[in-house]
């Protein structure tokens, strides 16, 4: 896994819901996307080692659960 100050790897990311909804018109889901880009790791990758979980920092609520979108 890339080490977050290397290259390729990004610390945030800003997703307009404009652009969030015609993405997932056209590829589904973007987190999976998204978590791709901020660890470096596919999405696969990531299920194949427990998955992952989006929560929500504030009210603490899943907002995307990987492994049960794969199930």
């Amino acid at each position: 896994m890339p080490k977050p100050d290397s290259p390729g790897t990004v610390s945030s990311i800003f997703v307009s819901f404009d652009t969030k909804h015609k993405f997932e018109q056209i590829h589904g889901p973007i987190l999976e996307h998204v978590i791709s880009l901020l660890t470096g790791r596919s999405s696969e990758d990531l299920n194949r080692t427990g998955g992952f979980s989006v929560v929500d920092p504030v009210t603490e609520e899943k907002i995307y659960d990987s492994v049960a979108q794969h199930v």
